[in-house]
């Protein structure tokens, strides 16, 4: 045939393997059914010799095309079910996509693997409905079956991650039991479960469970083959390694997910976006804020329109409001506010809906609309009834952001009222059941110390200041010292030129705060740009000579509001006086004489 020039090309290999041109293909077939050929019956057959050499894309992709979508589905459920979705390098997303096409066809409670896999597959695919369906069907299936209890089990803990939903205590040791017990459990099984267990020991704060178990999920996953499943676990080890204060081991996993993803299944994939995103959390947290933000600019968007489950959403969305907020770019950071929550309500994400709600408030006080703030904390589920209780305060589980204690102590500094807020953020501490995370510590001791400096214990915060620069791997979270509103950076400063403080301690805090200081738009003090725009009508009311009460009627503001606009004012100018922030302001060109 070849010598001939036939349109047939032999394919190199020791099988002989030949492919026909697409118009030959067609004349074949037509030929065949002109004869009266079964054609069906043929491609059946070739569906089995397929499956018999192991090439289970194409027996599926045969049996399909025989019309016989229930033997499509018994040769994925023979060849592992749901485990076919991480058992290649790529994923086995055309496999599912394939069969969820035909899935009317198919009596999925005769094939509860397959049916889990589908499950899995609409997931992915932010088809939630569709997963929930899938799953109860399984579960119809599996009930007798203590074997396929098992991967239903796995599969029922994985979905919660997809639908956001909270796994019990005795899921997790359910899961771990299964573990200890290996009939049934087979390699993708086994390295499935420990990626779960390591997922849910992390949103739990367990971080060293965390690693143990991801480190193990990933040997699993290699030694099965199974390349894609074991890509997905650098998210979990390395955000554990982020929280952990061990940024070096952190940037290796997510660079590492980028490098397999890109390599494996191409640039721009799912993977690729997610390993971007946990990076430019660990840049923008660092101060990198430039390199973060080109990792977003394309990766977020990715993520809140394809696969992808709330931690990822939540580092994404934490990393562009800290770059927004270090550019002092507020307009835009409430822009894309509106946007992600939109994406939670869309995907019914309601901790990353609470998440956005919390840092709303922190950043309505932060351009100094303290009412505002405050009146949308109460509205959103931040008010201080929120303060009793545990489960909201409990920053085991909150891994990034606000909570109603931390909200309300920053809003009682910002007030003015010291002592409410040392009474607020004691209960905080008294009611953590486990040590926090390094950034919450970190985030923790900065509080502390804005605490005691309302409090006029200039020696203990000064003490406090020097432990955290010695004990906490600042130079890496540097931004929490730009962003944090308990504490100001001339606070800071002042702190740091304590007698209390050690030399090399002082140069050391300097050098992160300079690097802060450059992430600015503008210093303050040296143009209108270093002040909110109710902070220059503020200023302008106050060179006019009204009192605070006065000030506040033109405005429209409360007396607190004043005051903590003027605090800020006095703070941004270096000053202590109502007469010397008029003066300097006017000296520097700021106010007009």
């Amino acid at each position: 045939m070849n010598q001939h020039a036939l349109p047939v090309t032999l394919l190199a290999g020791p099988d002989n393997w030949m492919r026909y041109h697409p118009v030959f293909n067609a004349f074949l077939k037509e030929t065949a059914s002109r004869r009266g050929v079964d054609t069906k019956r043929t491609l059946n057959r070739a569906a089995r010799w397929f499956e018999a050499q192991g090439d289970i894309e194409r027996a599926v992709q045969h049996a399909l095309l025989a019309d016989d979508a229930n033997l499509a589905a018994r040769i994925v459920e023979t060849a592992g079910g749901w485990r076919r979705v991480y058992a290649t390098t790529r994923g086995g997303a055309t496999l599912f996509q394939a069969l969820s096409g035909r899935a009317a066809e198919i009596n999925l409670g005769r094939f509860p693997l397959a049916t889990l896999g589908l499950a899995i597959f609409c997931a992915k695919a932010a088809q939630l409905d569709a997963a929930n369906h899938y799953l109860s069907i399984a579960e119809r299936a599996v009930i007798s079956d203590e074997t396929l209890a098992k991967d239903l089990r796995v599969v029922r803990i994985l979905m919660a991650l997809y639908m956001d939903r909270w796994v019990s205590a005795a899921d997790l040791s359910a899961l771990e039991d299964d573990l200890q017990r290996p009939d049934g459990v087979e390699l993708i099984h086994r390295a499935l479960a420990l990626n779960m267990l390591s997922y849910n020991f992390l949103i739990r704060s367990e971080l060293d469970r965390a690693l143990h178990y991801g480190q193990l999920a990933i040997r699993a996953f290699r030694d099965g083959g199974a390349d894609f499943g074991a890509m997905h676990l650098y998210t979990h080890v390395g955000q554990a390694s982020f929280l952990s204060g061990d940024c070096a081991s952190a940037i290796s996993a997510y660079e590492q997910l980028i490098r397999e993803a890109q390599t494996n299944i191409g640039p721009g994939s799912d993977l690729d976006a997610v390993g971007q995103v946990l990076k430019a959390e660990l840049l923008s947290i660092r101060g990198d804020t430039e390199a973060a933000a080109e990792a977003l600019s394309w990766a977020l968007p990715h993520l809140e329109r394809h696969d992808t489950w709330f931690d990822l959403l939540a580092a994404g969305f934490m990393a562009e409001q800290r770059i927004l907020r270090m550019r002092g770019d507020h307009l835009a950071a409430h822009a894309a506010m509106d946007r992600v929550r939109a994406v939670a309500r869309r995907r019914g994400f309601d901790r990353l809906i609470r998440l956005v709600d919390g840092e709303r408030a922190l950043l309505l006080m932060a351009s100094g609309d303290l009412d505002q703030a405050i009146r949308h904390a109460e509205a959103n589920g931040f008010g201080v009834q929120a303060l009793a209780s545990d489960r909201a305060n409990a920053l085991s589980i909150h891994l990034r952001g606000a909570t109603p204690s931390l909200f309300w102590t920053r809003a009682y500094l910002a007030l003015g009222e010291p002592s409410k807020a040392r009474d607020v953020f004691s209960q905080l501490i008294t009611r953590q059941a486990q040590r926090p995370h390094t950034l919450r510590a970190i985030e923790l001791e900065l509080i502390e110390i804005g605490l005691l400096t309302a409090e006029g214990r200039a020696d203990l915060a000064a003490a406090r200041l020097s432990d955290l620069v010695l004990t906490m791997p600042l130079a890496d979270y540097r931004t929490l010292l730009h962003l944090e509103h308990a504490v100001r950076l001339t606070d800071l400063r002042a702190l740091a030129d304590h007698p209390a403080v050690a030399d090399i301690t002082r140069k050391r805090l300097e050098s992160l705060l300079v690097v802060a200081d450059t992430a600015q738009p503008a210093s303050a003090g040296q143009d209108m740009s270093g002040f909110t725009s109710q902070e220059r009508r503020v200023m302008e009311l106050l060179s006019a000579g009204l009192s605070n009460k006065e000030i506040g009627r033109a405005l429209k503001l409360s007396d607190n509001t004043i005051k903590f606009h003027l605090r800020n004012i006095f703070a941004k100018l270096n000053v202590s006086t109502r007469t010397a922030a008029v003066a300097v302001a006017r000296d520097k060109g700021i106010l007009s004489r």
